[in-house]
């Protein structure tokens, strides 16, 4: 690939002053580690996998070293091509290596160590730690995407983040002048614009996305239906929403074709808080995700009642490359994804589709199949007025939905809901309304609209 740099926007003292020097030093480390970032991307093939076949060896090598609890799973020999042979580690597995050995770096290392939670969005959120060089890398490979795809760096970033506001419109706004992060000292950015909301006020929210141009609209697909129940595509359009890149969870097709409508291309990520960026949404065919190889390494296995004849449809086995401080090997994510050895547009490496996403956004039935439930929050909020709610399959026969609002919900409003909730579900399941004033999301920062807890305790 090429790297243009008239097409970079580079602040005014982007290059050094020293003698025989071109960039502080700073600037010329992340610019570099963003090169080594895409050549993995995009290089060839049969080097990429030698270069990880050695990642492998690293991280199993010091895995074994340092862990008795992973010296038992590896065993003697701590080989990249032992890999697909290693046992599918769990949350359980991640709790219990932390609980009794901590981070497996010492003092000696002189290694900087965070302590993280997972997102909780498959129950409850698991602890881990993680390294500085983790830290630096994951902003990185975010950027390196921006690189990649050569997209606009002159483009102001609007994030919906779904965090309490003492506001009394519902929500806050925080500006900043950059989104570059590292690179802010080196490369011009519009500006960065984050938007904390619990309740938002849609009007006054409509007129704080008019102030400035939107450019890059990062929030989680919910929002973004709820906002167009207000609004129609045509106003993201009208205010500068260049690109939408949604978070948390996927659009769905309806979502996506009310932004196609009005030119606005939907970008997708696919990632875990364990381990950063899985896998980027592909450009010219949306729905497929290219691995990001210079992070992970992705597998599938099997799942039972699902995909049955699909021999690369399975659950989502992730190897992150650089994950030293508490190690994630073939971790499953409880995801459900097809992979690929390449994608349709011409990428030559491992491509995901199909990702249904957690794998407890599936109904199980009492016959043991399985069914995909998605009832989007925009259809809720036509059915019946709320705050926020909650679905979960608590049993093979039964679900209970939680309504949060300040008055009692009627009679008539809980068939309502009922009738609206059989449509995805079908008729072979008990369905519950429980009328609360909050759910308790718990430590959970995914507040999923549907919840399976018969998987979260089976898988």
């Amino acid at each position: 690939m090429l790297f243009d740099f008239s097409e970079l926007p580079l602040q005014g003292a982007a290059f050094s002053r020293q003698p025989m020097t071109l960039l502080d030093v700073d600037a010329r480390n992340q610019l570099t580690s963003v090169m080594d970032i895409c050549a993995v991307e995009t290089g060839d093939h049969n080097a990429v996998v030698k270069w990880q076949k050695g990642q492998i060896d690293n991280l199993l090598a010091h895995a074994r070293l340092r862990s008795p609890f992973w010296r038992e799973r590896i065993g003697k020999r701590a080989s990249a091509d032992r890999l697909p042979f290693l046992p599918v580690q769990t949350r359980a597995d991640v709790v219990a290596q932390v609980a009794s050995e901590g981070p497996l770096f010492s003092a000696v290392d002189q290694m900087h160590t965070e302590l993280h939670l997972s997102s909780g969005s498959s129950g409850k959120p698991v602890r881990f730690y993680v390294s500085g060089a983790n830290i630096a890398f994951n902003g990185l490979r975010y950027l390196a995407q921006y690189f990649l795809e050569k997209r606009s760096f002159n483009l102001n970033r609007t994030q919906l983040v779904y965090i309490p506001s003492d506001s009394d419109v519902g929500f806050s706004t925080i500006r900043d002048m950059s989104w570059l992060g590292p690179f802010s000292r080196f490369i011009s950015s519009g500006i960065n614009k984050k938007i904390r909301y619990i309740k938002p006020n849609m009007e006054a929210l409509r007129d704080e996305l008019s102030k400035e141009p939107i450019g890059y609209l990062v929030a989680s697909p919910w929002i973004v239906e709820l906002m167009m129940q207000e609004l129609e595509a045509e106003f993201f359009s009208a205010n500068g929403a260049a690109m939408y890149i949604p978070i948390v969870a996927s659009p769905d097709a309806e979502l996506r074709q009310k932004f196609d409508s009005v030119n606005i291309p939907v970008r997708g990520t696919y990632s875990a808080e364990e381990v950063g960026l899985i896998a980027s949404e592909c450009s010219k065919c949306p729905g497929f995700f290219h691995v990001a190889k210079s992070n992970v390494v992705v597998e599938v296995e099997p799942f039972p009642g699902f995909g049955a004849g699909q021999s690369r449809t399975g659950k989502v086995l992730v190897t992150h490359l650089h994950s030293y401080a508490t190690p994630f090997i073939r971790y499953d994510l409880g995801d459900i994804a097809s992979l690929s050895p390449s994608c349709e547009c011409g990428h030559n490496g491992p491509t995901l589709s199909n990702i249904i996403g957690r794998s407890k956004a599936l109904l199980k039935h009492a016959d043991g199949r399985y069914s995909v439930f998605h009832l989007r929050g925009g259809q809720m909020a036509e059915a019946i007025e709320l705050d926020e709610y909650r679905i979960r399959q608590t049993t093979l026969t039964d679900i209970v939905v939680e309504i949060a609002r300040e008055r009692d919900i009627s009679a008539e409003e809980c068939e309502t809901v009922r009738s609206l909730v059989r449509k995805f579900s079908g008729d072979e399941f008990n369905i519950h309304i429980l009328s609360v004033r909050n759910i308790d999301w718990g430590e959970s920062k995914k507040r999923l609209g549907f919840r399976n807890e018969l998987l979260a305790r089976d898988l």
